[in-house]
């Protein structure tokens, strides 16, 4: 039994490496320069559904507005030095909010952050070829995944949706800035 279910695990995990599109970096994040942003949704209903499930009054293109402007307030910041300039575009595929009720201990499979999900593609301004893709995700931790945000996160538990929201939006764009363009420096944010 359990043999087939790892061949069934298998080949899903190849068959889901056949669709998505395989990572690119032809280029030093150094030398670039951030000059726009896009974001598109990969599922506008099934964003759109995870949204109105929280209730907290954000539609997707909300949500699309939001997380264009974090991400062009931190990749400009941290790109403003390089000489090529880029277009950034960002197709979000899953937005999750930490959902504990606040006050209480959350267990870890409620998950510990808030997340965004999504496939990042940077090219040429100018000639429009593809310098970097990559998958992405960012979530509301300040900082680097470690054990003691792990733990302050299992504890705090919890904060209104809203401010869950925001958070993410920001994080995700920290986190993406940081992934691309200060990780290799050695640097963070």
């Amino acid at each position: 039994m359990h043999r087939r279910e790892v061949l069934i695990l298998g080949a899903g995990l190849v068959l889901s490496g056949c669709v998505a599109e395989p990572a690119v970096q032809a280029a030093n994040a150094s030398e670039l320069q951030v000059t726009s942003v896009g974001v598109a949704l990969a599922s506008p209903a099934s964003i759109e559904e995870q949204l109105e499930r929280w209730n907290i009054g954000v539609t997707k293109e909300r949500l699309i507005t939001d997380t264009r402007m974090a991400l062009q307030r931190e990749l400009a910041l941290v790109s403003r030095n390089g000489k090529r300039q880029v277009s950034a575009s960002f197709t979000l595929t899953e937005i999750k909010l930490d959902s504990a009720i606040p006050g209480l201990i959350k267990p870890v499979f409620v998950g510990l952050f808030s997340t965004i999900t999504g496939q990042l593609q940077i090219a040429d301004a100018r000639t429009g070829e593809v310098l970097i893709r990559r998958y992405v995700i960012g979530d509301d931790n300040p900082g680097d995944m470690t054990l003691g945000a792990a733990m302050k996160s299992g504890f705090s538990a919890g904060k209104p949706l809203l401010k869950a929201y925001t958070d993410v939006v920001d994080g995700f764009a920290e986190d993406v800035a940081r992934e691309i363009f200060l990780k290799d420096r050695g640097s963070a944010s």
